[in-house]
Formats: structure tokens, sequence, C-alpha cells
């Protein structure tokens, strides 16, 4: 359990970078800090030896808020809707 701990705060840590990233103006390394993001809590969502907290979840439904806001700061609107979809599809399952 302690282990699965640690990971859960992988993708918390690639948000708070991407986050900073944006804000300091760059958005292709903010964009990047929130691929890995969701890398790992995908992994680990459709993992099925893994048990995901709710707070890996809530965390999932921040970093595709994030998502969206780094598309339409690069005026990829089209790209942000879809983002708005995956995030739905992904807190519904």
């Amino acid at each position: 359990a302690k282990s699965s701990n640690k990971q859960d705060f992988l993708p918390q840590i690639y948000f708070y970078l991407g986050n900073a990233e944006f804000e300091l103006g760059n958005v292709t390394a903010a964009r990047a800090a929130n691929q890995q993001a969701i890398a790992l809590i995908e992994n680990r969502r459709l993992s099925d030896s893994a048990v995901v907290s709710t707070g890996t979840i809530d965390k999932l439904f921040e970093v595709y808020q994030q998502r969206i806001r780094l598309d339409l700061a690069e005026n990829k609107i089209e790209e942000g809707f879809y983002s708005a979809e995956l995030l739905k599809s992904r807190w519904l399952v």
C-alpha cells in the first residue's frame, strides 16, 4: 500500500509542474508535463491489478481540465472540445 501511495503523487507533481510552466508562459513544457500526468493516471486506471484512489480520479479531472486550458491557449479549439469529451468519458467510466 505504501508503494502505491507514492505513485499516486507522481501525477500531482506533473500537474503542478504543468501549471507552473503555463503561468511562466512555457506552453510546450506545460503540455509535456500534462501528458506525463495523463499517461500515469490512465495507465493506473486501466490496470486490472491497481486500485485507483478517489484522489487519483479527482486529479484525473483536474489534469484533463488543464489539457483543455492548454488547447485553448494554443488556439486549438477543436482539440479543446475533444479533450472536454475525453474528460466526460473518463469521468463516467
